[in-house]
């Protein structure tokens, strides 16, 4: 056969091998992506693959071919699955061991179709996953968030470009809420790395003055949490410099500011840095529910830490204290928008309060009704004399009426109320019991947020709404005693958040209570391997 001739017949056959070659690897990945699709429980490696349609609909637009045949791709999802640590994430949850392990078998055996498609089909897999839960979180949130744009899209055209990395990095929030808790993680390992600090032993109060060993184990501690900015662990004396570090570490943890170490105070110090790290890793995973594309200006209700801010321009301009619901009538977390005002507000009490409060009381003093300035409906609006009804006839579950506070000074939701439509009937209101706002603790309320300087709040809502409202125009309006409806131009972002860490500013990160026992069974879901 002539040399040329030789060359050609070579070149055909090798594209005919070839051919054969993808066309056995595009039916065996097309069967592999079937039988997964089928199946509640396929593992590859050892691990749950717990996306068949997603991996369908990214495969078949790729006409099942492997995605990832340039090893650039595969080294920036490898080093976005390590950095997900730095955001409290786990890798493992992305299928780190095993892909590295799958990757050691197809480099051994590179003619095996088998291990190339299951570490192909697991790259992919990882890849959803850490978009995912960087988009949305790892555990849901009750559907918080919605989604925009087809991933399926995303990952395809992200492994077509060869942009994983930017494309990983996009999916986190990049709000200066996030970007602070990341950077208090990075703070809160360094120091773990370092040794966890030691503990303060127990005994009297420390106050300024004091001296003794103790002190020296209080500056060490300050000084490593960053609270004492001056590094003097010599000294054992109890001086203004270290008064002045306790009363930041005091502030930064919602305690009494005293400046003194008594009980509380030893046993925050005392934390381990550890539990501190786990804190901030499960406000994190709630930072990825909701933190997405925030508005410029909105209003964040902060529920573990008894704070209202007020956003504009992404800069908090103001900020009051706030109740919220009680340990058995939890504040839910969610996000609406303020739509109107209502000043010298009715309120129609909840059947639940009937049941629980408001009858019982009427039962034992029908007085209770004029006092408390309460009015009888029925269903259709019409006024019943409270004298026509035998109250000791009913059960709260039986009552067929509606009771209804009139406007005034003992009205339970005060002069104002803010009405944001949402599915928990949760809004925020003036209260009439002001004294509680002076409490370090103010979980009080059966759900709804009431706010300690609400006329301030509404000034400024009014205003950002360009409509002329300050205070003589509300206090003139509230000595009406008119009920008066005020609607926004535009509707208010409003955010119901709960987070035990948060951060004002980049160098001050604030630990709170947490005061629905929440942080432990998130921590728990997720640390728990993805399922």
């Amino acid at each position: 056969m002539p040399h040329k001739t030789l060359v050609v017949f070579l070149l055909s056959l090798s594209i005919f091998l070839i051919g054969n070659a993808k066309a056995e690897e595009s039916q065996f990945l097309r069967d592999q992506i079937e039988q997964i699709t089928t199946q509640s429980d396929h593992t590859i490696g050892g691990e749950l693959v717990n996306s068949p349609r997603l991996l369908l609909t990214i495969y078949s637009k790729n006409d099942f071919q492997l995605l990832w045949q340039r090893p650039d791709n595969v080294q920036q999802l490898f080093k976005a699955i390590s950095s997900s640590v730095l955001e409290g994430l786990t890798p493992n949850d992305y299928h780190l061991q095993p892909l590295l392990r799958l990757q050691k078998q197809k480099n051994a055996e590179p003619h095996n179709l088998t291990l190339h498609i299951n570490y192909d089909i697991l790259l992919t897999n990882a890849f959803i996953r850490l978009a995912y839960d960087k988009s949305f979180g790892k555990i849901d949130p009750q559907h918080l968030h919605s989604i925009e744009r087809d991933p399926a899209s995303i990952i395809e055209e992200s492994i077509r470009n060869g942009n994983i990395g930017d494309t990983l990095a996009s999916l986190s929030p990049h709000s200066i809420f996030y970007t602070r808790l990341k950077t208090a993680l990075a703070r809160y390992k360094s120091i773990q790395q370092d040794g966890d600090w030691s503990a303060i032993s127990t005994g009297p109060a420390l106050k300024p003055g004091a001296e003794g060993p103790r002190i020296q184990a209080l500056r060490d501690r300050l000084f490593r949490s960053g609270d004492l900015a001056v590094e003097d662990l010599q000294s054992s004396l109890f001086d203004k410099t270290l008064t002045q570090a306790v009363r930041h570490f005091q502030q930064r943890h919602f305690l009494d500011v005293d400046g003194v170490v008594g009980k509380q105070t030893l046993k925050k110090l005392n934390t381990p840095v550890e539990q501190r790290i786990n804190q901030i890793r499960v406000n994190l995973e709630r930072a990825r529910w909701i933190a997405h594309d925030l508005p410029a200006t909105f209003i964040l209700v902060d529920i573990a830490q008894f704070t209202l801010y007020y956003y504009k321009n992404n800069q908090v301009i103001w900020k009051t204290r706030i109740i919220v619901g009680l340990p058995y009538f939890m504040t839910p977390s969610f996000k609406s928008s303020i739509k109107y005002l209502v000043i010298n507000p009715t309120w129609t009490i909840p059947r639940s309060i009937i049941r629980r409060e408001t009858l019982p009381q009427i039962q034992q003093d029908n007085s209770y009704l004029q006092e408390q300035n309460l009015h009888i409906l029925d269903y259709k609006g019409k006024f019943i004399d409270p004298a026509s009804i035998d109250w000791q006839s009913y059960s709260g579950r039986s009552f067929p009426y509606l009771i209804r506070q009139a406007p005034g000074p003992h009205n339970a939701l005060g002069r104002i109320k803010f009405i944001m439509p949402n599915k928990h009937s949760i809004y925020l209101h003036d209260t009439p019991h002001r004294e509680l706002f002076s409490r370090d603790h103010r979980a009080f309320s059966h759900g709804c947020i009431r706010v300690d300087n609400p006329l301030t709040l509404g000034e400024l809502i009014l205003q950002n709404d360009g409509q002329n409202w300050n205070r003589y125009r509300f206090e003139k309006v509230i000595a009406g005693g008119k009920t008066t409806n005020i609607s926004l131009k535009t509707a208010l972002p409003v955010m119901l958040l709960y987070w035990t860490v948060n951060s004002e500013d980049s160098n001050k990160i604030m630990f709170t209570q947490d005061i629905y026992k929440r942080d432990a069974t998130l921590l728990k879901a997720l640390d728990a391997p993805r399922s």
